[in-house]
């Protein structure tokens, strides 16, 4: 039996000989041919402890929006379906990794031969073992692929709950910027309605005209006019925060509507580029994937070359002629010689699938750069856009005033006045858009750079 199975061995070693082939050898580390910049161009800073390294939401140092998005990473459906995506992989890597180890049988059978003569009756039970040899790693690399595959689900839960989480601030921003103008649009009617009043009281004293007070009564028209929108906007960001959350739209609010939007400021550091390979958890899940793509090739690559299978049994056996225990060993090469090329078309498929998996790894990388580069810019010129608002609202507020003073003293008519309050009052609004539009990009920029988001692996 041994002599048996070394000459098996020996021809072996000389088949890999004269055929050359080998073991493919894994790359661990693709990413190292990536064309990393040294920096972003609006940022040179390292990493350090910026807090990119944090749960991102609790940046914005709003706990009404950390507990949204904590109880979203609960009940969230599509939460709930990557967590039953990864079981099903984990099931699947488990199940690749047990076939590397040897596979005990309990074995039994009974058989009865009718024979001219007499009958043969043949009992027998016992165990048998058959354990194949991952002679060139095959085995390995199939279970390394499973595991891969795993923890690429397992990151991609990580980038669902970071977009998640994402969605769900931009609708509560988007709620508290819309309760904010409908504090504005009140202010602005009362305002109006005030104006239209002191026109009337003017009117009466002869010293207005009937077009001035049409003329201010469709300035409150216009401001009420605003209001309607403005809920429909709320409750749509409200039905929105609902569906996030996995609930039902119950038409109550999520928000609260004292709250006012954040003056986010500009982020002090944000790192390198190649934090992102580290940071952004859908570049570490294609990285997986492309590190398990190079394991398929050899797969491959080894179902070309020899299986050896080995084979113990022992058993109880009982036949008309002999009661008592039996054992036998075996070993099985196999080798494959002729396919037709079958074999060495899957090695090529793998390889392109390879090329594939490699190209769509730098592409994700460039589009995480660009969309770095985009947010540190856009957030950068909304930042310099907010101050001239601010400006220009400064300058408005004083012309309103004057206007006012001029039209009292009966130097100028109401136009100025109406013209004045419409600008202010246009840009009073545009200044919630603006800061809500900032929010936005410091979100972005968030979910650009790949902060951390909370994931419970108790439910995996």
């Amino acid at each position: 039996m041994f002599k048996t199975f070394f000459s098996s061995a020996l021809l072996l070693s000389i088949y890999l000989f004269f055929t050359g082939c080998s073991i493919h050898t894994i790359n661990e580390n693709p990413q190292d041919n990536l064309e990393i910049p040294k920096g972003y161009s609006f940022s040179s800073e390292t990493l350090g402890d910026h807090n990119i390294s944090i749960f991102w939401h609790e940046a914005f140092s709003d706990k009404r929006l950390s507990s949204l998005i904590s109880y979203a990473y609960e009940h969230n459906y599509d939460i709930n379906q990557s967590i039953a995506r990864i079981k099903a992989a984990r099931a699947i890597s488990k199940f690749s990794n047990a076939s590397r180890y040897p596979e005990l049988f309990l074995e039994a059978s009974s058989t009865q031969q009718l024979m001219s003569d007499e009958n043969q009756n043949t009992s027998k039970a016992g165990l048998t073992l058959t354990w194949e040899l991952d002679l060139f790693n095959k085995l390995e690399n199939i279970s390394k692929s499973d595991v891969l595959e795993f923890e690429a689900l397992q990151e991609e839960l990580e980038a669902l709950k970071l977009s998640l989480g994402s969605e769900i601030a931009i609708a509560y921003f988007g709620a508290l910027s819309e309760h904010q103008t409908l504090q504005l649009l009140q202010q602005q009617v009362e305002l109006n309605e005030h104006y239209l009043e002191l026109i009337n009281l003017r009117f009466e004293q002869g010293v207005a005209t009937n077009l001035e007070i049409l003329q201010q009564k469709g300035q409150v028209a216009q401001s009420r006019s605003l209001i309607p929108p403005a809920f429909a906007r709320l409750r749509a960001y409200e039905n929105r925060l609902d569906v996030l959350l996995g609930e039902v739209p119950d038409g109550k609010a999520r928000v609260n509507k004292e709250a006012t939007i954040l003056d986010v400021v500009m982020p002090s550091n944000t790192g390198l580029p190649s934090d992102l390979l580290l940071f952004r958890p859908d570049l570490r899940a294609q990285l997986k994937r492309l590190i398990a793509a190079d394991a398929d090739i050899a797969v491959a690559m080894a179902e070309r070359l020899p299986s050896l299978t080995l084979g113990v049994g022992g058993y109880y056996s009982h036949t008309n002629s002999y009661s008592g225990l039996l054992g036998g060993l075996s070993a099985s090469l196999l080798q494959p010689l002729i396919d037709w090329g079958a074999r060495k078309a899957e090695v090529e498929h793998n390889k392109a699938l390879y090329e594939e998996q490699l190209a769509i790894f730098s592409s994700l990388y460039l589009q995480a750069l660009e969309e770095v580069e985009t947010s540190i810019y856009n957030e950068k010129q909304q930042v310099e856009y907010l101050k001239r608002l601010e400006n220009r609202r400064d300058i408005l507020e004083k012309t309103v005033k004057e206007a006012e003073l001029q039209y009292l003293q009966g130097v100028s008519d109401y136009l100025p006045v109406l013209n004045a309050l419409v600008s202010l009052h246009t840009l009073e609004r545009s200044l919630i858009s603006a800061k809500y539009d900032l929010i936005l990009y410091r979100i972005t920029l968030h979910r650009s750079l790949g902060s951390k988001a909370k994931i419970n692996k108790e439910n995996i």
